[in-house]
């Protein structure tokens, strides 16, 4: 949180933005960032892109007016329902958890993609690329 505190400069008192960052466990996730509370509502009028953290310890409501893709972790203690307007898209080691999970793609689809990357010991160091899980 940015609060405005009262400090003395060159003389005079005047406004200063202070920052406050909180540093208590299971504040910050994995990759910094993280949205979080008891019921959590999220409308996104275009895409929804999740990369970190989104966490509800009871229900977890996500709507996106195109598409909703998932990178991070969504988790709900309860319901988590996501809703995209076109495709909904879980990839790249994206966790969708909850006790009752509804997903739901309108004029799109429901993806599901694990990507596997395997390299052999050959001088030619060839890569294979191929999708496991994929619904």
């Amino acid at each position: 949180i940015v609060w405005l505190e009262e400090h003395e400069v060159n003389g005079e008192m005047v406004l200063v933005p202070v920052l406050y960052l909180a540093q208590a466990d299971n504040r910050l996730g994995p990759t910094g960032a993280l949205i979080a509370g008891n019921d959590v509502s999220l409308i996104a009028g275009q895409n929804l892109d999740n990369v970190g953290t989104l966490r509800a310890t009871n229900n977890l409501s996500a709507v996106a007016g195109n598409n909703l893709v998932n990178t991070g972790l969504i988790e709900a203690g309860n319901r988590l329902d996501l809703l995209a307007g076109n495709d909904l898209i879980n990839t790249a080691g994206g966790i969708i958890k909850g006790r009752d999970v509804s997903l739901t793609a309108i004029n799109g689809d429901v993806i599901n993609e694990r990507s596997i990357t395997a390299m052999d010991n050959s001088a030619r160091g060839q890569r294979h690329n191929e999708f496991a899980d994929s619904a």
